[in-house]
């Protein structure tokens, strides 16, 4: 895993001016970054943790597919599928990152676990 350590500075008079801009420009942009908020997730569980993530993408040209990604994307997700999403779990260091089939529909699990 690649950590990149940031500060910043700002004088005193513009320190709720800097403050801002970090909530609204910087942390805006490092969201967009794959695999950013995994990481985060990756650091806040103990060693031997385990991730359960819900995918409801689904590939495919049909009806109820479509249906899915648009529900994620108004929902405030992406339409990423669940085998990218376990990708990118396992290349942030999740072990034994496995999709569970789906039930029914196109609701579909992620999990893994933070190794010991």
């Amino acid at each position: 895993m690649i950590t990149r350590t940031w500060r910043g500075w700002s004088r005193s008079d513009q320190a709720d001016r800097y403050e801002q801009h970090y909530r609204s420009e910087v942390v805006a942009t490092l969201q967009q970054v794959p695999g950013f908020r995994l990481a985060k997730v990756w650091r806040a569980l103990r060693p031997g943790g385990w991730l359960n993530m819900p995918a409801i993408s689904a590939a495919g040209e049909d009806l109820e597919a479509a249906l899915s990604r648009l529900r994620n994307l108004l929902w405030g997700g992406g339409v990423r599928l669940p085998e990218q999403v376990a990708e990118r779990a396992r290349a942030v260091g999740f072990a034994g990152v496995q999709v569970v089939p789906a039930l029914g529909g196109t609701f579909r699990a992620i999990v893994g676990q933070r190794p010991a």
